[in-house]
């Protein structure tokens, strides 16, 4: 038997030679995979994520991103995901507002089904099922942030978040992206190893534009490309940061819009009136976990209902048969064996908010059928732009069209006759929505008239673009200009809720009462639970020394919104002018109840106190309105 000491380097030898065995069979072992990755990525098996994470960006239309064609904006970051995974070339989303849009994309559902069908006075109802619960249901840890209160928990799309990031009710409309991009990769960084979803809703090419510098000054004439290209930077921070903690290769990004942005086309200078393609087409591209699909290009038609059940299989999860969108995972392998799919999208913009007709539409066959009392056809091929109306020219393409949108419809539909009733907006939703630029505010209770005989919003386009220039005139103080626009406007058609009101708010800030009690009656005569005309009627008749005036709408706006603190401030205040001093410490003790640091509403009640002398009771409340004031 030999000495140990002896066989040492024979052991050593030994063991170098087994170390080179494994290092020739793990070499082996890594070019098989190599290989097997490349088969499958070949034969469109997708490596399964342990992260999704999904961006939307609001009013993005595609064919002004550099991947599908546009080359005044360079969007190196978007780039790179098209060459990285699939770019969809035509994707149509179900409506041109970013609630309905969100909730089609966020169920795999149409508008009709889902019940949702415009930005105000609608949510998405529990028995709609959406992408967060059924990850969530997985195992997946979910979060969304969000840009904009349009999107906020109220409307129901916080279904399935462990965290949902919205807007603070007291506070801006919306949020730039680079705070929202901050807060979600804080939320990436803790969540270690495990499975998640992120959805990041990036609000910032919505109107008004005012891209960050170096955007703003770099697109100072063409401020819309700013905003997009500040997207895109935004989303090349992101993609750097998830190469950095090594979740890029474990993680499924999805990259799309709600809706797009008419630039003037059609006579339209934002969206919603309209569902041409300016508005309706928007970018769709996946990267997938793994090295799947590098720079497919799909030219085949999709939909924006068809994102949620492809994420799905992208995940390796079942598509829920409540879903009516389709999943595209075979049409990404090039094994698609289904018909064409037929897109449908609607705006009821024009109903809710003008009672002007509703729209509808149907893509196909590489036709755009667009239902409206003068109804459209478009030969999409040699008139992208659909400058051109060939429905005289083409009768029975019309005919097939218009057959398969009211067929598409009825599935789920009860009929277009009788669309649902919006719920009633509280004033806080309804100023909101007034200062992202959105025109319309009926009360939700105010009588809808039948969509039949209704006018066509295109013959009424020019009239609701006057009302825009009048909205913008107001917001930025040039109040003479917006009342010369709004009695233009009033001339045409008198109905016109917002005109009215309008009148009414600027005529308040010019201290012109008189003049802004006869707008609001004028809104209250059409619509008489008008929130906002309600609340300004009274506060315009405080301000002509007639608190006993302004009682029954301070009374009324309470039994419509208990829960509008404001307003009860205001009717504590008529109460006591009108000398009546026990309902005004009702009304201001309920107030400070619900908002304890609201110090306006302690001043008055300090006052009221004081009058019924309550002289200890007076000054604690003028103690704790100073105390309120310096915080």
């Amino acid at each position: 038997m030999r000495p140990f000491i002896n066989s040492l380097p024979d052991r050593i030898s030994r063991a170098r030679a087994w170390v080179l065995v494994l290092m020739l069979a793990g070499a082996a072992f890594l070019a098989a995979m190599e290989s097997w990755s490349r088969l499958s990525a070949a034969q469109g098996r997708p490596t399964a994520p342990s992260g999704v994470i999904l961006i939307t960006v609001d009013t993005l239309r595609a064919d002004r991103l550099e991947a599908y064609g546009y080359a005044g904006t360079p969007n190196p970051a978007v780039n790179a995901l098209a060459e990285n995974g699939v770019l969809f070339e035509q994707v149509i989303a179900q409506s041109p507002l970013t609630l309905p849009s969100h909730c089609s994309i966020l169920t795999g559902s149409f508008p009709y089904h889902t019940g949702v069908r415009d930005q105000a006075g609608f949510s998405l109802k529990p028995e709609h099922l959406t992408l967060a619960e059924r990850l969530r249901s997985e195992g997946y840890r979910t979060a969304a942030f969000i840009g904009s209160s349009v999107l906020n928990a109220g409307t129901g799309l916080d279904q399935g978040f462990d965290l949902y990031w919205d807007l603070p009710e007291q506070g801006p409309p919306e949020r730039r992206g680079g705070e929202v991009l901050g807060r979600a990769l804080e939320w990436l960084s803790s969540q270690g190893e495990g499975k998640f979803f992120a959805w990041i809703h990036l609000f910032d090419p919505h109107s008004p534009y005012g891209a960050p510098e170096p955007f703003g000054g770099r697109y100072r004439t063409r401020p819309y490309d700013g905003e997009v290209a500040y997207v895109d930077s935004l989303v090349g921070d992101l993609v750097r940061y998830l190469k950095r903690h090594r979740l890029y290769h474990r993680t499924l990004l999805v990259f799309t819009s709600d809706h797009g942005e008419s630039l003037g086309e059609h006579g339209e200078s934002s969206h919603g009136m309209f569902v041409y393609d300016a508005t309706v087409r928007i970018p769709f591209i996946i990267k997938a976990a793994g090295s799947t699909w590098k720079g497919k290009v799909i030219r085949e038609q999709v939909r924006g209902v068809d994102i949620a059940p492809t994420i799905l299989q992208l995940a390796g999860l079942r598509v829920d048969d409540r879903i009516q969108g389709r999943g595209l995972l075979s049409l990404i392998r090039g094994r698609w064996n289904q018909p064409e799919l037929a897109a449908y999208s609607e705006t009821y913009y024009p109903y809710y908010h003008f009672q002007w007709s509703p729209l509808f539409s149907m893509r196909a066959r590489g036709f755009k059928y667009i239902d409206a009392p003068q109804p459209e056809l478009y030969d999409l091929a040699s008139d992208a732009g659909e400058r051109r109306n060939i429905i005289g020219e083409r009768p029975s393409m019309a005919a097939y069209l218009k057959e398969t949108l009211e067929g598409e419809y009825q599935k789920f539909s009860a009929g277009r006759d009788e669309p649902p009733q919006p719920e009633q907006m509280d004033r806080a939703t309804i100023e909101r929505l007034k200062s992202l630029g959105y025109l319309g505010f009926a009360s939700g209770t105010a009588k809808l008239p039948s969509t039949g005989g209704l006018p066509d919003p295109k013959d009424r386009i020019g009239l609701y673009e006057l009302l825009q220039q009048a909205f913008q005139d107001s917001e930025e103080g040039r109040l003479i200009e917006s009342n010369s626009k709004l009695r233009k406007v009033v001339a045409q058609e008198e109905g016109l809720i917002d005109a009215h009101l309008y009148l009414g708010l600027n005529s308040v800030q010019m201290g012109q009462f008189s003049d802004a009690v006869e707008a609001f009656q004028a809104v209250l005569r059409r619509d008489p639970s008008n929130l906002m005309a309600l609340y300004n009627l009274s506060l315009s008749y405080l301000n002509q020394g007639r608190p006993e005036a302004a009682v029954p709408g301070l009374e009324r706006t309470l039994q419509l919104d208990p829960e509008d603190v404001t307003a009860r401030v205001a009717l504590g205040k008529a109460y006591q002018l009108a000398g009546r001093l026990d309902d005004a410490v009702d009304a201001l003790e309920k107030a400070v109840s619900a908002r304890p640091d609201f110090a306006d509403a302690l001043d008055f009640l300090s006052q009221v106190y004081a009058r019924k002398g309550w002289t200890d009771k007076a000054a604690a409340a003028r103690r704790r309105a100073d105390a309120a004031r310096e915080r």
